[in-house]
């Protein structure tokens, strides 16, 4: 048997590479107080100097002290994007100075239990005057006032809402400056026997908890099931999808119970990614049969129906609408909504269509 080689006989077992070093987002100083001053030939103080002066002010027992390290170790490794695996453990030596500094300024304006009123804060300011004894209380007032404008503006509710682009990207690419006249060139509503039955979920009123409301069917009695649907469409796929970018976009943006994409596509009964297929496609007519095309034009056309606008859609006043469309209803000889004129479909008050520079748009007509 052929001796092996020296240089293949150790038993050295190979390791990995040690991971490259965390990125360090929090070694830039937040604010110009969070780096300690030092005064020439004063060595510099670490973050377990800090930490120390902190834990004797307030008087926290070992175990309290471990903690808040640990609560500054877990927080800076979340800032800076985790760590490298499961078996990567931070120190807390690695924990930026400025960065412990921030974090327990933080903690005594926020968390430090010492309730609240006059002698809360003039306590709270004589743990502040211990730990950061390198600044003025002026400073010292200044710099707790940078970190809580900071945490106001994570915290703003009245930032702005996602578009609705945020669920649903295929809305960029719809095209709505399409022509919305109905088409003379009918599509034949697909049969009920082998599509299913239209769905009945409200035009006008969007559910404001999917989880929590079940199937959402429309009771019989409700003025909107006195709409019947037509066995023609008038209204192509292209078309469709630019209503439904049209309607999306330009709701009213009532937060709490105004339209967006989850519940659009809850209340034409289909998915996200149903609705995000069906319009990613093209074509006038490849997609009649599809689900967000057939009940996305009922949706449409029971609103055109009962006088509510395809733009700028808002509950509160579509609610109105609904029930002065359903009284309307009740009342005997009440002329209908629409009339036939020279062929055109034209609105009894001669005003025509709302946001449509004056064109009579209709969803679906006999």
């Amino acid at each position: 048997m052929a001796a092996v080689p020296a240089e293949f006989a150790s038993e050295a077992v190979w390791e990995p590479p040690p991971p490259p070093p965390l990125p360090k987002r929090n070694e830039k100083p937040f604010t110009p107080f969070s780096e300690p001053k030092t005064k020439p030939g004063e060595p510099s103080k670490s973050g377990e100097f800090f930490v120390d002066v902190f834990v004797q002010a307030v008087g926290f027992t070992p175990r309290e002290a471990a903690q808040l390290k640990h609560d500054i170790v877990l927080y800076d490794a979340l800032v800076n994007h985790g760590g490298h695996g499961k078996d990567y453990e931070r120190d807390f030596e690695e924990a930026p100075t400025c960065f412990v500094r921030d974090y327990i300024m933080e903690y005594i304006d926020t968390d430090l239990p010492v309730g609240t009123g006059n002698e809360a804060t003039a306590r709270r300011n004589e743990v502040k005057k211990a730990v950061f004894s390198d600044l003025t209380p002026a400073e010292i007032a200044q710099y707790s006032a940078l970190l809580e404008e900071e945490r106001n503006a994570e915290y703003r509710e009245d930032s702005p809402m996602p578009p609705p682009y945020y669920e649903l990207p295929a809305l960029r690419d719809v095209d709505d400056a399409l022509d919305l006249t109905p088409r003379t060139e009918v599509i034949h509503r697909p049969k009920e026997s082998v599509y299913g039955k239209p769905l009945w979920r409200s035009a006008v009123y969007p559910t404001k908890d999917i989880k929590e409301i079940g199937p959402g069917w429309l009771p019989d009695e409700h003025p909107e099931r006195q709409i019947t649907l037509p066995s023609e469409i008038h209204h192509d796929c292209d078309q469709i999808r630019a209503m439904i970018k049209i309607f999306l976009l330009e709701c009213d943006g009532e937060d709490e119970v105004g339209w967006t994409p989850e519940r659009f596509w809850y209340a034409i009964g289909d998915s996200r990614k149903g609705l995000e297929t069906f319009l990613r496609k093209s074509g006038p007519k490849h997609y009649v049969t599809c689900t967000a095309y057939r009940n996305a034009w009922a949706f449409f056309y029971r609103r055109e129906k009962m006088g509510l606008p395809l733009r700028g859609a808002g509950t509160e006043r579509d609610g109105v609408l609904l029930l002065a469309w359903a009284a309307k209803q009740k009342t005997p000889g009440q002329p209908e909504q629409t009339q036939q004129t020279g062929g055109k479909r034209r609105s009894t008050d001669g005003t025509g269509d709302a946001g449509n520079g004056g064109k009579r748009r209709k969803v679906g007509d006999n």
